[in-house]
């Protein structure tokens, strides 16, 4: 009698994790379509002034070699897809800050910044568990931060604030 129950209960627990991956995964579909190359050309592209640029650090540049590193390190899948949510959604922000309302792309940066929205809220629901690192200490150890106030070099520092300045600024 037993053995039905925990049968039961494993399959509603694995039910529960494809629901939860299925709202991620819409999301990022329709983060995919809206991030077509075609209209990102049209949008943020042809629309803008020729030679327009936006003053980013250098910490918030994903390159390929980095996610390759982290890749082969100790870094998991979800922590990377977090981190390319992380980035994209800061990088969207920045051009909103120079966007005036009135502008041809204001309508898509809008639609982007309520799917980024909706998948930081799909994001918040998994709880993030910090590995030690396997190879190497951190590379910057002395300014390491995960307080408030404090000036970390890595991105992941100050995720929480984050999520709700992109609220904030994004009106959702």
């Amino acid at each position: 009698m037993q053995q039905g129950y925990a049968a039961v209960l494993c399959v509603l627990a694995v039910m529960g994790l494809e629901a939860a991956a299925l709202g991620e995964c819409e999301i990022t579909r329709l983060l995919q379509d809206k991030l077509q190359y075609e209209m990102r050309l049209q949008y943020l592209k042809h629309y803008f002034p020729i030679d327009y640029t936006v003053q980013v650090q250098y910490e918030e540049v994903l390159r390929p070699s980095n996610i390759t590193r982290l890749r082969n390190g100790t870094v998991s899948e979800a922590a990377l897809r977090y981190l390319w949510f992380h980035v994209s959604s800061q990088a969207l922000l920045r051009i909103r800050e120079v966007l005036p309302e009135k502008h041809p792309s204001w309508k898509y940066t809008q639609e982007l910044c309520q799917l980024f929205d909706a998948l930081g809220r799909e994001y918040s629901k998994y709880r993030q568990v910090r590995r030690p690192p396997a190879r190497a200490p951190h590379p910057c150890p002395g300014t390491h931060s995960h307080g408030r106030g404090g000036h970390g070099c890595c991105m992941h520092a100050q995720r929480a604030d984050t999520r709700y300045m992109h609220r904030y600024t994004c009106g959702t």
